[in-house]
Parts: structure tokens; sequence; C-alpha cells
């Protein structure tokens, strides 16, 4: 059921994402389903919740067993999940401001992980960072960039960040290349978007 990316082809040639709205990054289904970035972080989602309710039904039926049998605790158990701990990080320098005209048309919290990310990168790459940073600012603020653009701009710029903050490789700069190519398509529909974008995609290589 995992995800793969679909490889090196040129923009005009990759398989469109099932709900035929965005090109696809990923397959999933042992390949026989294609979809784009921000269907593919549903399906996992979805997928994950799955599996939690599986691992307590399993989790039910053994201690109904022991209760049964009057011997509890027959075999492993699936780990009880968890509340996440969140920790506030140190954030140097708040990069990427949204303007009130689009408050309310963004994921506010998208935008506070890009922060983060972005200080990250910061640290080991300052100028993939500060080109990362305009551009982002430049996504959040663009007023006429539609709202499902924005939404998957936002998407994909978070994960190249999220891969620039992990040491190089090749199947990392294999993993992006779709992503990088569908942020350029994006940008291509508003002027100064590209004209920013086309700077900082050479500081990828």
């Amino acid at each position: 059921m995992s995800g793969q990316p679909p490889g090196d082809q040129p923009p005009h040639a990759r398989t469109m994402c099932y709900c035929a709205e965005r090109p696809a990054a990923f397959w999933i289904y042992n390949g026989q389903l294609p979809v784009c970035m921000p269907c593919y972080e549903a399906f996992m989602r979805a997928s994950d919740i799955q599996q939690r309710q599986a691992e307590r039904h399993l989790n039910f039926l053994q201690d109904q067993m022991g209760f049964i049998t009057g011997i509890p605790g027959l075999g492993a158990r699936y780990p009880e999940e968890q509340a996440p701990i969140h920790f506030q990080p140190v954030v140097t320098n708040n990069n990427i401001r949204v303007s009130n005209s689009t408050v309310g048309a963004i994921n506010t919290g998208q935008v506070a992980h890009l922060n983060v990310l972005m200080t990250g990168i910061e640290a080991t790459n300052p100028a993939l960072a500060e080109g990362l940073t305009r551009f982002a600012n430049a996504a959040v603020n663009e007023p006429t960039l539609s709202a499902p653009d924005r939404e998957e701009l936002l998407t994909l710029i978070e994960a190249v960040s999220e891969a620039a903050t992990k040491p190089p490789s090749p199947k990392s700069k294999l993993l992006m290349m779709p992503w990088l190519a569908r942020i350029g398509a994006i940008a291509a529909s508003v002027e100064a978007l590209l004209e920013i974008w086309d700077r900082v995609k050479p500081l990828f290589h």
C-alpha cells in the first residue's frame, strides 16, 4: 500500500492523479492507483486510522480470550497509542508571514511548521533557506493564486523543505524530482512566483 515516486519523466508525460486535478506524485495499491501529494497524504492518514482500529480490535479479542479462559496475557499486545507530547521549538526568526487577506485561506499550523523547517535549513544551507522563505512568502500571500493551488503548493514546499533538512542521497533527490517539477508547474501560472522559483530550484542541486 505504500507510495512510490513516479520517476524521472517530463512534466507533460506524467500520469494524472485519480482526482483528475493534479499530476501524480505517488502510486498506491501496488502501483495500481496514481495519486497527487494531497491525495497521498489523505490516503496515509486514513490507512493509519484503519491500522490503529485493527490493532485495538485484536487487543480486545485477546482480552476476551483471557477473560474466558481465566489466563490473562496469552500473547503480545499492540501497545496503546500515547497522546503526542508537543514541545515548542525555539525559532529565531518567523520567516513566513501571512497577510490579513489570506489568513483564513491557509493552514497557519503548516506555516508555523515551515518556519521551523526554514530555521533548520538555514543552519546548513542559508541560500536555500532564504530562497525558499521568499518563495513561500510569495505563495502564501499571492492574491491571484487559487485556493487549491495554494494548498498544494504549500504542501509541496513543506515536503521539499523537510527533505532538505536531511543529508542528501540519490534516493531523496529522486523523490524530490516530481515535487520540484510540480512546484514549477504551479508557479508558472503566476509570473511573480515563477521568477522567484527559477532562482530557487537550482539551489536543490
